[in-house]
């Protein structure tokens, strides 16, 4: 896990994983706030576990939190969630009637 960084408006970059000749790595921004940082390494994770053998696909760069444009961002998005969220927590969020 790198931290570099890489600015804290609002299209920086807020982290990217990489697979490199069966090198894997995570490297987050550094000047986004801590509680994003562990978002966004969830997300990354999400990647590394579920899209490394992505033939067409060599990294995955995240600019904007809870991206949904495409497939791979939402289940990485499922894969951080599911890591983060209580179960308690997620089951009083839908008994409120809030969406996901």
């Amino acid at each position: 896990m790198l931290y570099v960084p890489m600015g804290n408006y609002p299209e920086a970059c807020k982290g990217f994983f990489l697979a490199q000749s069966r090198k894997l790595s995570i490297t987050i921004n550094s000047d986004i706030p801590a509680s994003l940082q562990r978002i966004i390494c969830a997300h990354e994770l999400g990647h590394a576990r579920l899209h490394r053998n992505c033939s067409d696909i060599k990294a995955f760069h995240d600019f904007a939190l809870f991206d949904e444009t495409s497939h791979y961002e939402y289940e990485a998005n499922i894969f951080a969630a599911e890591l983060l969220l209580d179960d308690a927590d997620v089951l009083e969020a839908l008994n409120d009637d809030l969406s996901f």
